[in-house]
């Protein structure tokens, strides 16, 4: 990618909503929790889904724990059902994956991208939220109960702000959501992906001037010097992910001398949902 190019990309965007991150520690854990709500807000918002997320999950779960194959059943219900279901599932699976690069990467992961359109090439909305740093090498578990008190009041000053909700407003004809990660940062750090990522390799994401383009700046101040979880050990069951982590090969574009970035794109896509109506009953009502 050229100079130019990359500039396009940086400064292609119509409006931010900048988000000052303090008091609360943005561990690589805690920012893919706040990435991955900002999805789940998307994903209902934006018509990929037929409820919010909380509400669906329960939906799917209680629907899938009382399944009676023996049953007589309605073929379109069903199907329907699986659509939804299988929204469902890819959601999980992207939001795991978002959370494992967060932990892998960490402060080299600097954007994920949400694109809304019939192709990426051709995208009706872009949402990128943009990590400005990390504070690494602490240990997750120490800080997930403060967090989880203080993540709502950040998610508030994104989902709560006029830029926000004037944006959802507009509507949005059915189309595809496409997410997209861009990780930059020293050669020798960005050689290895966990292998059982849903996220490869791919071009560098280009659109042009007039696409609606909206930035999340998480604005964080990571600390030089902190010390509290220094000497501090916690009993837990954890997988050694470094132990599957394979290398793998890449193509790269150069940016600043002895970095270099990384474009990554999940394989799963969200391709909209179309409520379909039963003796003008909606199907969602039917299950």
């Amino acid at each position: 990618m050229t100079a130019n190019q990359s500039t396009k990309h940086q400064c292609n965007f119509d409006v931010a909503i900048d988000v000052p991150i303090t008091d609360f520690i943005l561990t690589p854990l805690s920012c893919a929790h706040l990435v991955n709500e900002v999805m789940k807000n998307l994903l209902y918002q934006r018509s990929q889904i037929p409820y919010p997320y909380t509400w669906l999950k329960n939906i799917v779960s209680k629907k899938r724990e009382s399944f009676d194959e023996s049953k007589k059943r309605n073929f379109t219900l069903n199907r329907h059902f699986q659509i939804v279901s299988s929204a469902y599932d890819a959601a999980e699976n992207i939001m795991s994956n978002i959370s494992k690069h967060f932990s892998h990467l960490g402060s080299n992961l600097k954007e994920v991208i949400f694109v809304l359109g019939v192709s990426p090439v051709c995208p009706k909305e872009i949402y990128t939220v943009k990590v400005s740093s990390l504070a690494n090498g602490h240990i997750e578990r120490n800080h997930v109960a403060d967090n989880s008190k203080k993540q709502p009041r950040i998610l508030r000053d994104i989902f709560l702000s006029e830029i926000w909700m004037g944006l959802l407003e507009s509507s949005l004809t059915c189309c595809n959501m496409y997410i997209f990660l861009k990780v930059t940062g020293p050669q020798n750090n960005l050689t290895a992906m966990h292998k059982d990522t849903i996220f490869v390799p791919s071009k560098p994401l280009l659109f042009p001037s007039k696409t609606k383009h909206t930035v999340i700046n998480l604005n964080y101040s990571n600390p030089s010097m902190c010390s509290c979880c220094d000497n501090l050990e916690v009993f837990q069951d954890f997988c050694d992910i470094e132990s599957s982590i394979q290398p793998f090969d890449v193509k790269v574009d150069q940016t600043d001398e002895g970095s270099r970035e990384i474009w990554l794109q999940s394989k799963i896509l969200f391709q909209g949902f179309k409520d379909c109506f039963i003796n003008k009953v909606s199907a969602c009502e039917l299950w």
